[in-house]
């Protein structure tokens, strides 16, 4: 399809061709699928066209094996979190997946409605007319 020159010449390669496309189409809410990421790109692209290109990009990295949100979360003593080592940390997080889980969503949309304040009035970076954040996606 994206190669001019190829063309589908049995009734197989267009019966595949088919249950490709169709693929996309049911795969699009299945993370990681072609069908996911093409529905991730025409979002984007929906965004780029009403409300023109990004003024700049931002990635956030919240670190999980020092936040205390998790222990919070998972009903530890802040004073316990902090006397376990960075090892019991990681085991710790890796063990509640639950509890890191809120505390990425607390700290992300912490930072959309206090930093960027979309919605909201003027922001640190200014007037935020539109945003777009995906979760890395392993794969």
């Amino acid at each position: 399809q994206n190669n001019p020159k190829a063309k589908v010449d049995s009734v197989g390669e267009k019966g595949a061709l088919q249950l490709f496309q169709e693929l996309n189409v049911t795969s699009h809410s299945l993370p990681g699928s072609n069908g996911y990421k093409l529905c991730w790109h025409n979002e984007i692209q929906s965004l780029t066209w009403c409300l023109g290109m990004p003024a700049f990009f931002l990635t956030l990295n919240p670190h999980d094996v020092t936040n205390v949100l998790i222990a919070h979360y998972r009903g530890m003593d802040v004073s316990q979190w902090h006397q376990l080592s960075a090892y019991e940390h990681a085991v710790f997080v890796a063990s509640h997946a639950g509890a890191a889980a809120k505390a990425f969503d607390v700290i992300i949309h912490g930072f959309i409605d206090i930093i960027i304040k979309f919605n909201k009035g003027v922001g640190l970076f200014g007037k935020c007319t539109g945003y777009y954040g995906t979760v890395e996606a392993q794969g």
